[in-house]
């Protein structure tokens, strides 16, 4: 998953961390809404982007949400904007400072899916009706 991608799923999805003092969650909060400033600067007001990060902020939980905001970065050649790319990389870097430290994030887009990361497994069962 692309940095920019990464940066709004986390940021929409992490609600308010334990721990952090009221300057960090204003300093990612900032981060966040530059980030999404400067995606509605370069795309316009209503861009597919930001409508797709705000049906997760809606609904963090849904992990459908979170591949319709993928697809809609990717669709936006977000990445080929520098500005917006150094943001998003601004944001992860904000959010990797917080007390549980870096996370590894990942989300699923599609059917059948399972991931694993660091030595452990996942799997998928599929039942039939037959």
């Amino acid at each position: 998953m692309d940095s920019i991608t990464t940066a709004l799923i986390t940021a929409a999805t992490a609600g308010a961390a334990v721990g952090l003092t009221d300057a960090a969650k204003a300093a990612i909060g900032d981060a966040y809404a530059g980030l999404k400033a400067l995606i509605k600067d370069a795309f316009g007001e209503g861009n597919k982007v930001s409508k797709s990060v705000e049906l997760l902020e809606a609904m963090p939980e849904q992990e459908a949400c979170r591949g319709v905001v993928a697809a809609a970065v990717a669709e936006s050649g977000a990445a080929a904007h520098a500005d917006i790319a150094a943001a998003a990389e601004a944001l992860l870097t904000k959010l990797k400072e917080t007390p549980e430290g870096a996370q590894h994030i990942q989300s699923a887009v599609g059917s059948y899916i399972a991931q694993a990361d660091r030595g452990s497994t996942a799997t998928v069962t599929v039942n039939r009706r037959d």
